[in-house]
């Protein structure tokens, strides 16, 4: 007899492909040209005990013998499962796989021939896939772009693009992946960019992965020589030239960063992780007209992106819109998935930015902002722009020491904690918050100039020869 199916003894089942379409018992899904689509668990046993006889007939009574293992239950639990799937397939892969019903007997399942894709074709997708990832910028790991380009590099070991594209979307991946996998994704990253450039010594996106892994922090100078290289050898290189647009944000100079950004975003105006950074530097321009319709499309456009919302919240609330910031934060449908103690940090600064007289309020979201400072990178990071917001300039420069120089009475530790929040560009150390609007108070702190010091910033500026926004006027 066959053996029974049940949600325990899917998880070891290997991935299937079924007209086109990858079947992945151990998760449930089913990927197609169309999508991909998560089913039940009792609708993947069905899916499998009758792909194991395509084309022929699976009768209703071995289908609830197997997949119910003989318990006693109505047709419709059957018919109810049968019809889930056949929504499934059809989602994700049209009509190339079909489910028909021989009357008074049981089911059939029909896979139709599916053209297979050359190598070159697959290849492309791939390239495709982890070039919208890049576009995206989640702060996440994007396992199934990964995959395919993995998959890709394997089948077409001549290509150059295929590895440079997989060494780019790595080098994210190292960034925000979990501590136990940043080594590995790091090796990877370099042995695909080293692959992609012995094949092709100017492959772009293998050059500006290379350029682009080791953190920004403290790299300044090296990291512009090595883009302004990469950039004088292939000026289309759109991902350097988007790392020089956050180096030059990083190190005080959002008016240079605005002009690059703008010039992206005419070449790919869908490009997401552009347009959480282009809401700070127009902000720092002064532009808030440009600031608001950029925000406001890519809210429409990609509404839970945790940096475009999080770009959108402050750039309302500090520039005199805190009632619009409240309601925003309120929306909980719309927000991003965000640990319960950042919500309530920016409840607690937005409820005492709305009412600045209240000092019992401003006291609460001081003492919040110091203690949450000390939960992670990104909450250090929100801190000192809500203390700079709040007015209080000493405490902002406390926090701001304890993340870029680990001294004082603030201790921000160097890793992502579980109590806060995933932000793109907010897992390691960046500078960019100190030259916005909102942190005016603290580059007027007597001390700021000496935290620049000791960061390196002041000599970063003295090597390249160029002066920051803020001193430059």
């Amino acid at each position: 007899m066959t053996a029974p199916l049940n949600p325990n003894n899917l998880m070891p089942l290997p991935d299937f492909s079924l007209g086109g379409a990858t079947i992945s018992p151990s998760t449930r899904n089913i990927s197609g040209p169309a999508g991909r689509i998560a089913v039940e668990p009792r609708m993947m046993q069905v899916l499998i005990a009758m792909a194991e006889v395509p084309g022929g007939l699976v009768t209703r009574e071995s289908l609830l013998e197997r997949c119910w293992g003989g318990a006693v239950v109505g047709d419709d639990s059957l018919n109810r499962a049968v019809a889930g799937l056949r929504r499934a397939l059809g989602e994700a892969v049209g009509e190339a796989v079909r489910i028909e019903t021989i009357s008074g007997a049981g089911y059939r399942l029909t896979v139709a021939e599916v053209a297979r894709d050359s190598a070159d074709d697959a290849g492309d997708r791939a390239i495709d896939s982890g070039w919208q990832s890049w576009k995206l910028g989640l702060p996440v790991v994007d396992d199934e772009a990964i995959a395919r380009l993995r998959a890709a590099a394997a089948a077409q070991p001549g290509r150059a693009d295929v590895p440079g594209m997989l060494a780019l979307v790595l080098r994210n991946a190292a960034e925000y992946a979990d501590l136990a996998q940043c080594p590995a994704l790091v090796r990877e990253c370099e042995l695909a960019a080293a692959q992609a450039l012995a094949r092709d010594p100017r492959q772009i996106h293998a050059r500006a992965a290379l350029i682009g892994l080791p953190p920004l922090y403290g790299d300044w100078t090296a990291r512009r020589a090595g883009l302004c290289a990469a950039l004088a050898e292939n000026p289309d290189n759109f991902a350097a030239e988007h790392d020089l647009c956050m180096l030059e944000m990083a190190t005080g100079r959002p008016s240079v960063a605005a002009a690059i950004s703008s010039r992206l975003m005419a070449i790919d105006p869908l490009t997401a992780t552009l347009h959480y950074k282009q809401v700070y530097q127009l902000w720092s321009v002064g532009d808030l007209a440009g600031m608001d319709r950029i925000g406001d499309r890519g809210m429409q456009l990609w509404p839970r992106h945790p940096a475009i919302w999080l770009a959108r919240l402050w750039s309302l609330a500090f520039t005199g819109r805190v009632r619009q910031a409240i309601q925003q934060l309120r929306e909980s449908e719309a927000r991003p998935d965000l640990p319960q103690p950042a919500i309530e940090t920016f409840a607690i600064t937005l409820d005492a930015l709305a009412d600045r007289d209240d000092r019992t309020r401003h006291a609460r979201a001081v003492e919040r902002n110091l203690r949450a400072a000390e939960l992670g990178p990104a909450q250090s990071l929100a801190a000192t722009i809500h203390l700079s917001g709040l007015g209080e300039a000493e405490a902002a420069l406390s926090v701001a020491e304890g993340y870029f120089l680990r001294r004082g009475t603030v201790s921000v530790g160097v890793y992502k904690t579980v109590s806060d929040p995933s932000v793109t560009d907010q897992h390691r150390r960046v500078t960019q918050m100190l030259f916005l609007p909102v942190c005016a108070p603290l580059r007027a702190h007597p001390h700021f100039a000496r935290l620049c010091a000791d960061m390196g910033l002041s000599a970063y500026w003295e090597s390249a020869g160029i002066a920051p926004d803020f001193l430059d006027r």
